[in-house]
C-alpha cells in the first residue's frame, strides 16, 4: 500500500504540535504557580512588614503617652491654657490609637490593613501576658487625666502620685513585652519566607527538568523537521519580498490619504470645538454682565428704596397705637426687613461684590457663610496655598460659580449635615473640591424625575464651565457614601 507523501508529512507535525501543546501547558502550569506563590510571598511579606511596623509604633505611643503625662502632672511647669489644650488633645488621639492597634493586634483584626492576622500561639501567650500592664497604664493614664483636668493645681500631685508610679512600673514591663513581640512577629515572618524558598526552588527544578525534556523530545525533532521546510520557505520568501515591496507602495500612498483626511479632520474639529466654545464664552460672559446689571440694579435700586421705606416707616410714632395696629406695624416692619434680606441674598447670588473686589478667597469664604446660615448645615471651608492670590477675572467667576452650584446640589439632594469645600494651589492648578457626606447618586441615561433632571443641568453647567478655562469636573459619587466634586483649573497668572 502506498502513503501518500501529504500524510507521512501529516504525521510528525501533528504528534510534535501534541508535544508542543503539553509541554508548553507544563511550563505554564509551573510558571503560573511559582508566579501565583511569589505574588502570594509579596502580599504577605508587606502585610508582615505593616503589622511589625505597627507592633513598633505601640512602644514608641506608650512612650509618648508617658511623656505627656509626666508634663501635664509636673505642677512645676508654666503650661498655658493653650499648650495644655495641645497636650490634651494629643493624649486623647495616643490613647485611642494605642488602644484601637493593640486590640487589633491581639486579636488579629486590623480593618484599617484589609488583613486578617492569625496569632501564633506564642504571639497570644505574649498577648496574655502583657494585657494585665497593657490595662494598668491606658488605666492609670486616663484617671491622670482626669485628675489634671477636674482638680485644682495644689491637688493635682497628691491625686496623681500611686497613678504615676503605677504607670511608669506597667510601661517599663509593657515595653519589654511589646520587643519580645515584635520579635516574635519577625521571626515568624523571616520562617515563612524560608518555607516559600523552598517551594520556589523545587518549582524552579521541575522547570529546568521540563525543559530538558522538551529539548531531547521535542525540539531536536523540530529541528530536524524545520531544516527540511526552510528550503522551501526560502523560496517563498523571495517571491513574498516581491509583493510587499508593491504593497509597501501602495501602503506609502493609502497612509498619505488616510494622514490628510485625518489633519482635514482634526482642523474640522478644533475649528467647531473653537467656535462651541467661543460661544459658550459669550453666552456665559452675556449672563454675568446681565447678572451683575441686576445685582446692581436691586442693590442700588429696590435695597434703597426699601431701606427708605423701613427709616421712614421706623419713624411712626407706635406709643398712640391700639394693640392691632401696633402688632400690625411690627409685622409690616418684619416683612420690609425680611425683604430687604432676601434682595440682599438675590443680589449676593447674582454677583458679590466682594469677589470683584477682593478675589476668590473671600468670595468662598462669604459664600460657604451664607450657605450655612440659610440652609442650617455646616459649610465649612479651607484654603491651601491660596493666600488671598488674585487670579484672572474670568478665573474667579468661573470657579465662584462652579463652587455655587456645587454646594446648592450638596444642599438640596445630598441629606448631608455637613459639606466641606477647599481650594488648594498645588503646582500649576487649582483644586476646587466640595464634599457631602449625604445619599449619593448614580448616573441615569433617561429619567422622568425633575430633580434628576435638574442635577444633570447643574453638572453640565459646571463642566462646561470648567471646559472654558482649560480645566476639568471629576464627580465621584457612592449611594450612601456621598460626594466628591473637584474641579482642576490651570493656572495662568
Amino acid at each position: 500500500m502506498v502513503i501518500p507523501s501529504e500524510n507521512i508529512q501529516r504525521e510528525p507535525s501533528k504528534r510534535l504540535t501534541n508535544l508542543y501543546i503539553v509541554a508548553l501547558s507544563c511550563i505554564a502550569i509551573l510558571t503560573l504557580f511559582g508566579q501565583t506563590l511569589v505574588q502570594q510571598t509579596i502580599n504577605n511579606q508587606k502585610f508582615d512588614g505593616k503589622i511589625i511596623n505597627l507592633a513598633g509604633r505601640q512602644r514608641f505611643q506608650s512612650q509618648s503617652i508617658v511623656k505627656i503625662i509626666l508634663i501635664l502632672s509636673d505642677t512645676s511647669l508654666k503650661i498655658s491654657p493653650a499648650q495644655k489644650e495641645f497636650y490634651f488633645t494629643k493624649l486623647d488621639l495616643l490613647l485611642n490609637n494605642w488602644s484601637h492597634h493593640h486590640i487589633g493586634l491581639r486579636d488579629g483584626n486590623l480593618p484599617e490593613l484589609n488583613y486578617r492576622v492569625i496569632n501564633s500561639p506564642r504571639v497570644d501567650s505574649l498577648f496574655k501576658i502583657i494585657t494585665p500592664h497593657y490595662n494598668q497604664v491606658y488605666d492609670n493614664a486616663r484617671s491622670i487625666q482626669d485628675a489634671v483636668a477636674y482638680y485644682k493645681p495644689s491637688e493635682v500631685p497628691g491625686v496623681t502620685h500611686s497613678h504615676k508610679d503605677s504607670l511608669l512600673a506597667h510601661e517599663y514591663l509593657f515595653l519589654d513585652i511589646m520587643d519580645k513581640i515584635v520579635n516574635q512577629f519577625n521571626v515568624e515572618a523571616e520562617k515563612r519566607i524560608e518555607e516559600v524558598k523552598k517551594v520556589e526552588v523545587i518549582v524552579l527544578i521541575m522547570t529546568l527538568m521540563v525543559l530538558l525534556l522538551e529539548g531531547l523530545f521535542i525540539f531536536r525533532p523540530s529541528a530536524n523537521h524545520i531544516k527540511s521546510s526552510f528550503l522551501q520557505l526560502v523560496n517563498a520568501e523571495y517571491k513574498s519580498r516581491q509583493l510587499i515591496e508593491e504593497l509597501s507602495e501602495a501602503n506609502v500612498s493609502l497612509k498619505r490619504v488616510q494622514e490628510d483626511l485625518r489633519q482635514s479632520e482634526r482642523e474640522k474639529y478644533e475649528a467647531q470645538l473653537n467656535e462651541r466654545k467661543l460661544k459658550s464664552a459669550s453666552i456665559i460672559q452675556g449672563q454675568e454682565d446681565e447678572r451683575k446689571r441686576i445685582a446692581a440694579d436691586l442693590h442700588d435700586g429696590m435695597g434703597q428704596l426699601l431701606t427708605l421705606l423701613k427709616l421712614k416707616f421706623e419713624q411712626i410714632n407706635i406709643d398712640h397705637l391700639d394693640p392691632k395696629e401696633a402688632l400690625a406695624y411690627e409685622e409690616v416692619n418684619g416683612l420690609i426687613k425680611a425683604t430687604i434680606q432676601e434682595i440682599r441674598n438675590i443680589s449676593f447670588n447674582l454677583m458679590p461684590a466682594v469677589l470683584g473686589d477682593f478675589g476668590i478667597l473671600p468670595a468662598l469664604k462669604l459664600l460657604c457663610q451664607q450657605a450655612a446660615n440659610t440652609s442650617k448645615i455646616e459649610v465649612t471651608f479651607e484654603n491651601i496655598n491660596v493666600d488671598n492670590q488674585r487670579f484672572d477675572k474670568n478665573m474667579e467667576v468661573g470657579i465662584y460659580r462652579i463652587a455655587q452650584e456645587a454646594i446648592n446640589n450638596a444642599i438640596k439632594y445630598s441629606k448631608s449635615a455637613v459639606i466641606q469645600v477647599t481650594l488648594e494651589k498645588k503646582e500649576a492648578n487649582l483644586y476646587l473640591v466640595v464634599l457631602d457626606q449625604g445619599v449619593g447618586f448614580i448616573k441615569k441615561r433617561r429619567s422622568s424625575n425633575k430633580k434628576y433632571h435638574d442635577r444633570q443641568n447643574g453638572i453640565s453647567n459646571m463642566e462646561e464651565r470648567a471646559e472654558l478655562l482649560n480645566g476639568r469636573l471629576n464627580i465621584i459619587s457612592k449611594l450612601g457614601k456621598g460626594t466628591v466634586v473637584t474641579g482642576i483649573i490651570p493656572v495662568f497668572q
